[in-house]
């Protein structure tokens, strides 16, 4: 056992004992959500709030004390330290006597400090806005925005690319902006229809990560069936239009400096500037039952505006299978599920490669034991196989796995503590490619207040 780890389960061994010292025994508190970072979760509304008016203001504070083997995410010479992670969150939200006129914003923060590798201290601040109306004659608007500032090392994740592991290990510095309109109208109880619009944004700070900039514009319609109250068929179409602004402007990606000639000089004619259509058909359950969620299948395509690249390599257009969906189950009262699955085209990170198509399936379990205590468990494939490669380069695709399990305990209606081990690994389809392949086990305790 490293000291490491000695230091950390030191160090839980100490949180829970405090944690017991606070606790009333014959009290019984509803369990808060043991769903994994970056997820929905399950019992939001059993936080609690102060209430003005028609307002809720709903102040958090979360403390994490963490153990990773392998802080870089490398293939060889790992590195391990404990590091400490403070989660500040505020939200507040106007409730209107009236269905469908609401409105909500807050601010979410995530800190770190490591113990020995503190040149590795990370930051992530997030704000986020939401606004709804909807007339008596059936006309409903919603607008959603978030802006995310970070410099974290854990790859550039968001809601329009899952699967985006640039930076991954390293701090890579950054900020993103995506806003979404949705336009609606309702032709009595069974027919509606919507459109929707979306703009975003992302841009590096560094000066070797710029060619990477980019900004999406987008725009769909669906028409929907109303089945039953709860659940519509609808079919959709959706474009987005993708520029690489700073590759527009001539900037220079340096590549390796280790490798000779690694360096791309990018222009207007050899950008990746691409657009992606999609069409099919849907099925979307609301909240309000035991299940909600909405999945959508179809034909995607995606198509660049240039024909070859800074190589001169020609660019190949795609197309196939669309599929997205997202879904949340509570078979009883104590049991929660959250399935995601995603078939879809992503930009690449890469230079040698132009996109590639990504397969994620991701499950989550939380399983309430009493009114104390629960378990969670979640799992997630995800498979980036890339398109237009290298001529006589071999194929390259990778598999990334993450498997996680947690136990928490509800300590007040206002506090929790949990324990969490996390495993993830991923593997390269040939050594060329091994360079990326990593396998990280992390441990954490994790301490959170909810007003």
């Amino acid at each position: 056992m490293t000291a490491w780890f000695k230091r950390f389960t030191g160090r839980v061994a100490v949180g829970l004992l405090a944690a017991v010292a606070i606790v009333t025994p014959a009290q019984a508190f509803p369990v808060l959500s043991t769903t994994p970072s970056g997820q929905r979760a399950a019992y939001d509304d059993q936080r609690r709030s102060i209430e003005m008016g028609r307002f809720k203001v709903t102040p958090s504070l979360g403390y994490a004390l963490n153990y990773t083997d392998n802080v870089f995410y490398e293939n060889h010479h790992t590195r391990e330290d404990l590091y400490h992670q403070w989660t500040p969150g505020l939200r507040v939200d106007y409730d209107s006597s009236r269905p469908g006129v609401y409105a909500n914003f807050g601010y979410i923060g995530d800190l770190a400090y490591y113990d020995d590798l503190d040149d590795n201290d990370w930051q992530r601040h997030g704000g986020f806005a939401g606004l709804g109306y909807e007339t008596p004659g059936g006309l409903y608007l919603k607008l959603d925005e978030r802006f995310v500032w970070s410099e974290d090392p854990f790859g550039s994740f968001n809601e329009y690319n899952q699967s985006n592991q640039f930076g991954l290990g390293a701090k890579t510095r950054r900020w993103s902006n995506a806003a979404k309109l949705t336009l609606g109208y309702r032709f009595g109880d069974r027919w509606f229809a919507e459109g929707t619009g979306r703009h975003y944004l992302l841009r590096y700070d560094h000066d070797a990560d710029e060619w990477l900039d980019r900004t999406d514009t987008g725009y769909g319609a669906g028409l929907f069936y109303r089945l039953t109250p709860r659940t519509s068929l609808f079919g959709f179409y959706s474009r987005i239009d993708t520029v690489y602004d700073r590759q527009n402007d001539g900037v220079v990606d340096p590549g390796d400096p280790t490798i000779a000639g690694d360096a791309v000089a990018w222009t207007s004619t050899t950008s990746q500037d691409n657009h992606q259509n999609r069409y099919g058909v849907g099925v979307r359950v609301d909240p309000g039952g035991k299940l909600d969620g909405e999945l959508r299948v179809g034909y995607g395509d995606m198509t660049f505006a240039n024909t070859r690249d800074p190589l001169s390599r020609g660019y190949e257009d795609w197309g196939g299978l669309f599929v997205s969906a997202l879904a949340y189950y509570r078979p009883t009262a104590r049991t929660f599920l959250a399935l995601n699955l995603q078939h879809a085209p992503m930009g690449s990170p890469d230079a040698d490669a132009a996109l590639f198509v990504n397969t994620l399936a991701e499950l989550t379990l939380r399983q309430e034991i009493t009114q104390r205590l629960s378990v969670g468990l979640a799992g997630r494939w995800s498979y980036d196989d890339y398109q237009d490669e290298v001529p006589g380069a071999e194929h390259k695709y990778f598999n990334a796995y993450r498997l996680a399990a947690r136990l928490d305990w509800a300590l007040r209606p206002w506090l929790s503590a949990g324990l969490e081990y996390a495993y993830e690994t991923k593997t390269a389809s040939h050594s060329d490619y091994a360079v990326s392949e990593y396998a990280v086990n992390s441990a954490a305790l994790t301490i959170r207040i909810n007003y």
